[in-house]
């Protein structure tokens, strides 16, 4: 197939009764407390960091690259990424400070679905993709520093130091970031068999 005149990146759909809030303390005693309507929502904060961490990927790889809404149709020589966000589940941030090695993991999963527009009709399917990322295994950082950060009574200097030694970044966001660059690693392999882009300017592996 010819080279893409341009690569189209949709927000992927999300549906609200997949997303699974925070069980920890402090998010539920915020949320009992009438303080559980954020401006930005979990499932708006997975859906921008996928299509950016997407799109950034592919304009590295040397092709241009479009953010659209949902919906957007295709034109002649265009390649379409699309998906559905089937999971968002924010974990438990206490337990993961806490614990880690995968206790309370927050995670995130998605479908993919990837058209090229001949021209014709309809635009043709390409690839389909299952994607997922999670908080994986990592170590805690001990009972007590993870309530007081549970609870946001921790010093910011203080916190910020703790959770940068544990990876421990933007929750959803940050898997949602994960996901898109997942999905950019595969996207990478069909570019080069298609010789769209040498191999070299692939993301060189798919995990973070």
């Amino acid at each position: 197939m010819p080279r893409p005149r341009r690569v189209l990146v949709t927000d992927f759909l999300v549906d609200s009764q997949a997303v699974q809030l925070d069980q920890g303390v402090g998010p539920r005693v915020m949320r009992a407390m009438g303080s559980d309507a954020p401006e930005i929502t979990p499932a708006s904060q997975v859906q921008n960091a996928i299509a950016e961490a997407l799109s950034d990927d592919i304009r590295k790889m040397g092709l241009p690259v479009e953010r659209v809404a949902a919906g957007t149709p295709p034109g002649p020589s265009d390649l379409l990424v699309q998906g559905q966000i089937r999971k968002i589940d924010e974990g438990n941030r206490t337990r993961r400070l806490a614990i880690g090695f995968g206790a309370g993991r927050s995670s995130v999963e998605a479908e993919v679905q990837v058209y090229y527009d001949r021209g014709t009709a309809q635009p043709q399917l390409l690839q389909t993709y299952d994607a997922n990322a999670n908080s994986g295994r990592k170590p805690g950082m001990g009972i007590g520093v993870a309530s007081a950060a549970g609870g946001g009574s921790l010093a910011p200097a203080a916190l910020s130091g703790a959770m940068g030694a544990h990876a421990e970044k933007e929750g959803v966001a940050g898997e949602g970031q994960h996901l898109g660059n997942r999905i950019a690693y595969n996207l990478g392999q069909f570019f080069v068999q298609q010789d769209w882009i040498p191999a070299a300017s692939a993301p060189s592996r798919s995990l973070r």
